[in-house]
């Protein structure tokens, strides 16, 4: 059965689309996919603070940022969205990179999702990118789903070309509840690889009258593995969040 909605009760039945006629106030991480991952439409939602390590990138320094964006169901299978506030904390406050985004599912089959999706970042911090990925989602049992996709990321200026090739597991602890974890291939320019590692832990408030709520906590290593340096755990960042979906006053 299709149940609708970006965040129903059960994690295991969350759509790749905000559904048609509502909003959601994305202050969390979205996605275990494209959506979330990568340099363009990366992991760019909620609050979140972390450390690039001295043999990483940044040569040592603590990153902080808060970043608000708001995602419109068009209709059921189409959805538009933005970053509209992505504000640096730390090292210095800034105004990061704001992004504009559209998302066509055109395989909606029993289980099996598939989406085209198109992603510009405008220079408000940095260098203009664009970005074209298909996000997979595939439901499977009662309790977990699998998410994955395939994403090229445009970067000009310099003319960077990334690969971007993330993948997910969340799983329902109880209809609520739920845990995740993500990897995946990262491939920035075609000059080294990347294999990052995530966890996530999320709460989804239902209650009658009022708007449905996902309250999500992630801790990621997005360079945890890579041909540069082998293993970097002095390279992370602690997300937490909330994605709030409304209904729309369209009566």
């Amino acid at each position: 059965m299709r149940r609708h909605g970006p965040f129903p009760r059960s994690i295991r039945n969350a759509r790749s689309c905000c559904p048609g006629g509502k909003l959601r106030l994305d202050v969390a991480p979205t996605s275990l996919s494209i959506d979330n991952s990568g340099a363009v439409g990366g992991p760019n939602r909620g609050l979140m603070i972390g450390r690039h390590g001295a043999s990483g990138v940044g040569g040592g320094v603590t990153v902080s940022s808060l970043s608000l964006g708001a995602t419109m169901g068009i209709v059921d299978n189409v959805e538009v969205g933005t970053v509209l506030l992505p504000i640096v904390l730390a090292p210095d406050f800034d105004f990061g990179d704001m992004e504009f985004f559209g998302k066509y599912r055109f395989l909606w089959a029993d289980d099996l999702e598939v989406a085209g999706l198109a992603t510009l970042r405008l220079p408000t911090n940095s260098n203009l990118a664009i970005a074209v990925g298909v996000p997979v989602i595939y439901h499977m049992g009662p309790y977990m789903k699998v998410e994955g996709g395939a994403e090229l990321e445009l970067i000009f200026d310099n003319t960077v070309l990334n690969v971007d090739l993330p993948i997910g597991l969340a799983y329902n602890i109880q209809p609520e509840l739920f845990i995740a974890g993500r990897s995946g291939l990262f491939i920035p320019d075609f000059e080294s690889v990347v294999f990052p590692l995530g966890v996530q832990v999320g709460y989804t408030l239902l209650r009658p009258g009022v708007p449905q709520m996902d309250i999500i906590g992630a801790l990621d290593w997005p360079y945890f593995l890579n041909t540069d340096s082998g293993f970097l755990l002095s390279t992370w960042r602690l997300t937490v969040g909330a994605n709030i979906l409304f209904d729309l006053p369209l009566d």
